[in-house]
Protein backbone atom coordinates (compact mmCIF):
# COMPACT_ATOMS: atom_id res chain seq x y z
CA UNK A 1 0.00 0.00 0.00
CA UNK A 2 1.33 3.62 -0.84
CA UNK A 3 -0.23 6.73 -0.85
CA UNK A 4 1.47 10.32 -1.41
CA UNK A 5 0.87 13.96 -0.10
CA UNK A 6 1.59 17.07 -2.07
CA UNK A 7 1.30 20.35 -1.54
CA UNK A 8 0.62 21.89 -4.59
CA UNK A 9 -1.94 20.30 -6.79
CA UNK A 10 -5.05 22.22 -7.73
CA UNK A 11 -5.88 24.10 -4.98
CA UNK A 12 -4.13 27.07 -6.29
CA UNK A 13 -2.92 27.26 -2.60
CA UNK A 14 0.80 28.06 -3.11
CA UNK A 15 3.20 25.56 -2.27
CA UNK A 16 4.84 28.09 0.38
CA UNK A 17 1.89 28.69 2.35
CA UNK A 18 1.33 24.92 2.85
CA UNK A 19 5.11 24.67 4.15
CA UNK A 20 5.02 27.73 7.04
CA UNK A 21 2.20 25.89 8.41
CA UNK A 22 4.57 22.76 8.06
CA UNK A 23 7.59 24.36 9.41
CA UNK A 24 6.56 26.50 12.38
CA UNK A 25 9.20 27.87 14.59
CA UNK A 26 9.24 29.82 17.59
CA UNK A 27 11.44 31.96 19.02
CA UNK A 28 12.89 29.11 21.57
CA UNK A 29 13.61 26.77 19.17
CA UNK A 30 14.03 26.90 14.94
CA UNK A 31 13.34 22.93 15.05
CA UNK A 32 9.54 22.68 15.78
CA UNK A 33 8.47 20.79 12.84
CA UNK A 34 5.46 18.55 11.78
CA UNK A 35 4.17 16.54 8.79
CA UNK A 36 0.56 17.32 8.54
CA UNK A 37 -1.39 14.61 6.75
CA UNK A 38 -4.21 16.70 4.25
CA UNK A 39 -7.88 15.56 4.59
CA UNK A 40 -6.72 13.74 8.00
CA UNK A 41 -10.19 12.76 9.53
CA UNK A 42 -10.84 11.20 6.07
CA UNK A 43 -7.48 9.80 5.74
CA UNK A 44 -7.72 7.75 9.13
CA UNK A 45 -11.37 6.98 8.67
CA UNK A 46 -10.34 4.82 5.52
CA UNK A 47 -6.79 4.05 6.75
CA UNK A 48 -7.03 3.79 10.39
CA UNK A 49 -4.02 1.06 10.34
CA UNK A 50 -1.61 2.91 7.66
CA UNK A 51 1.08 4.09 10.20
CA UNK A 52 0.41 2.04 12.96
CA UNK A 53 -2.29 -0.60 14.21
CA UNK A 54 -5.38 1.35 15.39
CA UNK A 55 -2.99 4.38 15.83
CA UNK A 56 -5.96 7.27 13.11
CA UNK A 57 -8.92 5.43 15.26
CA UNK A 58 -10.83 9.16 15.86
CA UNK A 59 -13.61 9.10 18.46
CA UNK A 60 -15.02 12.63 17.57
CA UNK A 61 -11.84 14.86 16.28
CA UNK A 62 -9.91 12.93 19.23
CA UNK A 63 -7.47 9.80 18.42
CA UNK A 64 -8.62 7.11 20.61
CA UNK A 65 -5.08 5.67 21.06
CA UNK A 66 -2.63 6.79 23.66
CA UNK A 67 0.55 8.48 22.68
CA UNK A 68 2.77 5.47 22.86
CA UNK A 69 0.06 3.27 20.64
CA UNK A 70 0.28 6.07 18.35
CA UNK A 71 3.65 5.44 17.48
CA UNK A 72 5.49 4.07 14.58
CA UNK A 73 8.93 3.63 13.03
CA UNK A 74 9.77 5.61 9.99
CA UNK A 75 12.60 5.31 7.63
CA UNK A 76 13.70 8.52 6.32
CA UNK A 77 14.87 7.92 2.45
CA UNK A 78 17.16 7.75 0.77
CA UNK A 79 19.22 7.81 3.85
CA UNK A 80 17.85 4.55 5.58
CA UNK A 81 17.56 6.43 9.10
CA UNK A 82 14.99 5.35 11.06
CA UNK A 83 13.28 7.46 13.45
CA UNK A 84 10.10 7.39 15.75
CA UNK A 85 7.28 9.10 14.88
CA UNK A 86 3.58 9.35 16.10
CA UNK A 87 0.54 10.82 15.15
CA UNK A 88 -0.96 13.69 16.59
CA UNK A 89 -2.99 17.04 17.13
CA UNK A 90 -7.29 16.72 16.00
CA UNK A 91 -8.51 14.53 13.25
CA UNK A 92 -4.70 13.11 13.86
CA UNK A 93 -3.89 15.89 11.64
CA UNK A 94 0.06 15.72 12.59
CA UNK A 95 2.89 13.47 12.63
CA UNK A 96 5.75 14.66 14.77
CA UNK A 97 8.82 12.58 16.20
CA UNK A 98 8.05 11.16 19.60
CA UNK A 99 10.62 12.95 22.02
CA UNK A 100 10.34 16.10 21.03
CA UNK A 101 9.21 17.79 17.28
CA UNK A 102 12.35 19.35 17.18
CA UNK A 103 14.38 15.71 16.46
CA UNK A 104 12.38 15.38 12.95
CA UNK A 105 12.93 19.57 12.89
CA UNK A 106 16.56 19.41 12.71
CA UNK A 107 17.00 16.35 10.67
CA UNK A 108 14.67 17.82 7.80
CA UNK A 109 15.68 21.19 8.39
CA UNK A 110 19.85 20.78 9.00
CA UNK A 111 20.66 17.84 7.53
CA UNK A 112 18.39 17.44 4.53
CA UNK A 113 17.92 21.09 3.28
CA UNK A 114 21.13 22.00 5.13
CA UNK A 115 19.46 25.25 6.37
CA UNK A 116 20.82 27.77 8.45
CA UNK A 117 19.33 28.63 12.33
CA UNK A 118 15.61 30.38 11.59
CA UNK A 119 16.41 30.13 8.30
CA UNK A 120 12.87 29.24 5.81
CA UNK A 121 12.48 26.31 3.88
CA UNK A 122 10.99 28.45 0.92
CA UNK A 123 9.57 27.36 -2.34
CA UNK A 124 12.69 28.54 -4.30
CA UNK A 125 14.69 25.96 -1.89
CA UNK A 126 12.08 23.36 -2.96
CA UNK A 127 11.97 23.95 -6.75
CA UNK A 128 15.91 24.10 -6.71
CA UNK A 129 15.74 20.61 -5.33
CA UNK A 130 12.79 19.36 -7.36
CA UNK A 131 10.54 18.42 -4.28
CA UNK A 132 6.56 19.38 -4.02
CA UNK A 133 5.19 16.68 -2.22
CA UNK A 134 6.04 13.68 0.77
CA UNK A 135 5.80 9.85 0.10
CA UNK A 136 4.59 7.69 2.43
CA UNK A 137 5.05 3.48 1.56
CA UNK A 138 3.65 1.09 3.53
CA UNK A 139 5.10 -2.37 3.16
CA UNK A 140 3.07 -5.70 3.89
CA UNK A 141 5.98 -7.48 5.80
CA UNK A 142 7.52 -5.90 8.84
CA UNK A 143 9.40 -3.18 7.28
CA UNK A 144 9.11 0.51 8.94
CA UNK A 145 7.03 2.58 6.97
CA UNK A 146 9.09 4.78 4.65
CA UNK A 147 9.01 8.43 3.65
CA UNK A 148 10.68 10.23 1.12
CA UNK A 149 10.84 13.73 0.03
CA UNK A 150 9.61 13.72 -4.03
CA UNK A 151 8.32 15.44 -7.02
CA UNK A 152 4.37 14.92 -8.51
CA UNK A 153 3.37 16.14 -11.78
CA UNK A 154 0.31 18.08 -11.40
CA UNK A 155 -0.53 16.82 -14.98
CA UNK A 156 0.06 13.35 -13.93
CA UNK A 157 -0.42 12.86 -10.65
CA UNK A 158 -0.20 9.16 -9.37
CA UNK A 159 -3.32 7.13 -8.60
CA UNK A 160 -2.92 7.11 -5.19
CA UNK A 161 -1.86 10.56 -4.40
CA UNK A 162 -3.65 11.91 -0.90
CA UNK A 163 -4.59 15.54 -1.01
Amino acid sequence: MRFELTNCLSNGTELFDLTTTVLWRNYKNPYEVYIPLPNSKKFHTKYPDFFVKNGGLLRGNKLVSDRPNRSFELELLPSEEKMTMFINQDNGKGIQSLSSQFIFGEWVLKNIFQLKDRELLTTDTLEDVGINAITFTKYDDNRPVSMNFTYVDSENPPEDLWN
